[in-house]
């Protein structure tokens, strides 16, 4: 019994006499072992800051750990270049702070905020989350460019024709910005209303590739009974969902590099403006 007691403290000392490179050796082994499992709550664990951000599968093996004097941390450097800084809780525990290449970015959301010069290849991930997140700012890009949010598809003509029980609309749409609209991009609403404003049909229209420039036509027609009391008619253009703010951005803004600069100069006089008041 007492040998048997020996040997559980003999255990217990070499556990707790773990060095913090092991520890972070642990940490990094967790990882690997809780996305290959696909456990979700134990990846929050190791990198809390992480919140649902897509990650890249991590190999373990080949993995430096380097000691970080300056601010007593840790970090862990990949082969494959995916670095991880680490730093030590006051209970003694490790956990994950920031990296650099983990996160799996959507490419689009990469490409606009590189083109207003608000990314760079140094930021680590949690800097270029934070950069997503900034509310105001995409605000800002939506204000200088209006039409990046309302699309660049305008209503050059319609036609209206009208025969024995039939109403016809003759749509050309034409596209203003400098890049083309792709067929799945958009589509028609046509409503005809009575001269109360009440709405008594709508036709839907698929969308047709509209190139930089040019026009493509719509041929809408209505037919019944209710044609005689048709008053006016109502043309929405419906850009699809998944062309939201950031895809809009993209595909129909030109950045100048100098969207971020800007936008943080009007931020601080904007700050200065109400201290001043």
């Amino acid at each position: 019994m007492k040998k048997l007691l020996f040997l559980c403290m003999v255990v217990i000392g070499i556990t707790s006499c773990k060095s913090d490179k092991q520890k972070v050796e642990t940490l990094l082994s967790d990882l690997v072992e809780a996305q290959t499992n696909g456990d979700d709550e134990k990846i929050a664990a190791i990198y809390p800051s992480l919140n649902d951000l897509g990650t890249v599968i991590v190999d373990a093996e080949g993995a430096q750990i380097n000691f970080k004097e300056a601010d007593s941390t840790y970090q862990i450097v990949l082969p494959s270049e995916i670095t991880f800084d680490v730093k030590k809780q006051t209970d003694g525990n490790f956990i994950i702070t920031d990296s650099h290449g983990f996160v799996d970015w959507n490419e689009v959301w990469i490409t606009v905020f590189q083109n207003t010069g608000a990314l760079d290849p140094k930021m680590s991930d949690m800097e270029i989350n934070q950069i997503f997140n900034n509310k105001e700012f995409l605000d800002y890009l939506i204000a200088n460019n209006p039409k990046a949010k309302q699309g660049n598809l305008v209503v050059a003509a319609c036609v209206v024709k009208r025969s024995d029980d039939e109403y016809s609309l003759n749509i050309d749409l034409r596209n203003d910005s400098k890049f083309n609209y792709p067929h799945d991009s958009y589509s028609l609403e046509v409503s005809v209303m009575d001269e109360d404003g009440n709405v008594l049909k709508t036709e839907k229209e698929r969308g047709r590739e509209v190139r930089s420039g040019e026009i493509a036509n719509f041929y809408t027609w209505f037919d019944g009974n209710y044609t005689d009391n048709i008053s006016s008619y109502n043309i929405k253009i419906n850009l699809a969902k998944k062309y939201g703010t950031i895809d809009l951005l993209n595909n129909f803004v030109e950045f100048t590099g100098k969207e971020w600069e800007n936008y943080n100069k009007h931020e601080k006089g904007a700050d200065m403006n109400a201290i001043n008041q």
